[in-house]
């Protein structure tokens, strides 16, 4: 079964996201319902701060790529490399918070959830790291953040599909 070969979902629900501001750990909790709207685009904005570097982003994505074969997740290279990878990694650098659109967000969403399913595939087997729930935290709250009931995009669908898949697959 698909399960056997992943982490064990117990491991990766109880590691604990230090790290991450109160805001994106409340926003995640609170997903797919809507923080304040107030501070929407600051918050968001945060959110780009937690950007892996190139290096480690491009070993995720290939994780991903490398595992989807097992589970369908539907994210195709292209999508990845000609839209995803440019926009938020520009010249190879993660992009500068300030630099980040309010219609960036969902895109956002998408790329941590793609960072989910790598570490959780690249985690040793029943000991998965806890960069893994760093990023389901930074996915959860880009959708909050995006507004994903109220603007939803084929971004945020494909990013709630991801993570709904490792839920029921995986647990985490």
């Amino acid at each position: 079964s698909i399960s056997k070969s992943l982490p064990c979902a117990d491991d990766v629900v109880a590691q604990d996201a230090a790290g991450l501001p109160s805001i994106i750990l409340t926003a995640s909790e609170i997903f797919p319902f809507i923080p304040q709207r107030e501070q929407k685009m600051d918050n968001s904005r945060i959110l780009a701060g937690f950007l892996p570097p190139y290096e480690h982003a491009i070993s995720l994505i290939d994780k991903y790529f490398e595992s989807a074969v097992r589970i369908y997740l539907p994210v195709s290279s292209t999508q990845v490399n000609e839209h995803l990878i440019p926009r938020f990694y520009p010249l190879q650098f993660p992009l500068l918070p300030l630099a980040l659109q309010e219609q960036d967000v969902l895109d956002l969403a998408l790329l941590f959830s793609i960072f989910v399913a790598g570490s959780i595939f690249a985690a040793p087997q029943c000991r998965p790291e806890q960069e893994c729930r760093r990023f389901l935290h930074l996915a959860r709250a880009a959708l909050a953040f995006g507004r994903v009931i109220e603007n939803g995009s084929f971004s945020a669908v494909q990013a709630v599909f991801i993570l709904g898949t490792l839920e029921y697959v995986v647990g985490c």
